[in-house]
């Protein structure tokens, strides 16, 4: 599957209004290399395409550039973007399915009653 870099992009980050600047083609370059770079660490196509950043502190959802996930001083949006990931690809550990019988061959602890009837409770 094609990787769509443009609406990624364009999701996350405030892009130029005018595509048509050597400075907006410069722009599509750099982004481009740095979402191939998170791309090899966040291999999953539908993670990106419905990665949303409106509860984090960007402001409106997008930041300006994708090198805030690469930067080495500040790890603040690398954790965010892990914590996605790892929220993303969470599932529930399977609960097993225990099936009970009346009859139980395996031998129990506890002491079999015998049924509670008036009379025995009386008794």
């Amino acid at each position: 599957m094609a990787i769509p870099y443009v609406d990624i992009i364009s999701r996350i980050i405030e892009t130029p209004k005018d595509n048509r600047t050597i400075s907006a083609k410069q722009f599509w370059k750099k982004e481009v290399s740095l979402l191939k770079k998170l791309y090899k660490t966040f291999p999953d196509v539908d993670f990106w395409l419905t990665l949303s950043l409106y509860d984090t502190p960007a402001k409106n959802g997008r930041i300006l550039s994708l090198a805030f996930f690469l930067d080495n001083d500040n790890k603040t949006w690398f954790f965010i973007l892990k914590r996605k990931w790892k929220l993303f690809h969470w599932s529930p550990t399977p609960i097993p399915n225990y099936k009970f019988t009346k009859n139980n061959p395996e031998p129990s602890n506890y002491p079999i009653s015998k049924k509670n009837t008036f009379r025995n409770f009386f008794h």
